[in-house]
């Protein structure tokens, strides 16, 4: 666990440029990432996950977040790492469009 976490959970984030975002983000954290879950957020609730991520960012921002399980936070590094890609790539898909010809998806669109 992260042992200043719990003290400063509202202040994470020092830079609120974040806010500035208006377009289409994405969080993938891990279930057991000791960074950001347990003292912050409980990453085994995705609503209650969605909810923390949400909140920064503009709320125009169209923020999508996945909750990978038995992932920590290094997803790359994981045995279970494919358990990660398949919903980045779904979301680039999405919201950069899958080939150079195919148009984006709006916002919300899963």
């Amino acid at each position: 666990m992260c042992p200043l976490c719990s003290a400063h959970a509202d202040t994470m984030v020092l830079d609120r440029r974040s806010l500035q975002i208006e377009g289409p983000v994405q969080v993938v954290l891990g279930e057991f990432d000791p960074l950001f879950c347990g003292n912050l957020v409980n990453c085994s609730d995705p609503a209650a996950v969605q909810a923390y991520e949400a909140r920064f960012y503009s709320t125009a921002a169209c923020v999508e977040t996945t909750v990978i399980n038995d992932g920590g936070h290094n997803l790359n590094l994981q045995t279970n790492a494919q358990a990660a890609y398949a919903p980045m790539l779904a979301w680039a898909d999405r919201h950069v469009g899958s080939t150079a010809y195919s148009k984006p998806l709006p916002c919300g669109t899963r």
